[in-house]
């Protein structure tokens, strides 16, 4: 079930995916507009409806896009850095309809946990 990536725009040295995120990671990463993709924790015990039940909310986020996949009980957040996101939205949103991945959009969303992340890929330093 958990699949392991290490590429160019990830943002770090090793990360870790269910399944359904691997697959949209790779989709991301295929992006020009996409500067870096960040796999966030894995929470499993989510209902989610049932096994069949495969989905990715889209939402714009502080830094970005932020993708959260659910599938088979577990949910994982996938954030996207770019500067681009009505391109990258709908990219995401195109190829996931075309294999068959359920989609939904939502509001924005103010991550405050994941500034630092935003602030690293802006080149800025806390102090």
């Amino acid at each position: 079930m958990k699949n392991h990536r290490q590429a160019k725009k990830s943002r770090g040295c090793h990360e870790t995916y269910i399944d359904l995120a691997f697959i949209i990671a790779k989709i991301a990463e295929g992006l020009p507009e996409v500067t870096g993709v960040s796999a966030g924790r894995i929470k499993t015990g989510q209902r989610n409806g049932g096994a069949s039940c495969n989905r990715v909310k889209i939402v714009d986020s502080t830094c970005g896009v932020l993708l959260t996949v659910r599938q088979s009980g577990s949910a994982q957040e996938v954030s996207l850095l770019t500067k681009k996101l009505q391109a990258v939205k709908l990219a995401i949103a195109r190829e996931a309809r075309d294999k068959g991945i359920k989609i939904a959009f939502g509001h924005k969303k103010e991550i405050k946990d994941r500034k630092l992340l935003c602030e690293q890929h802006r080149g800025r330093r806390r102090k």
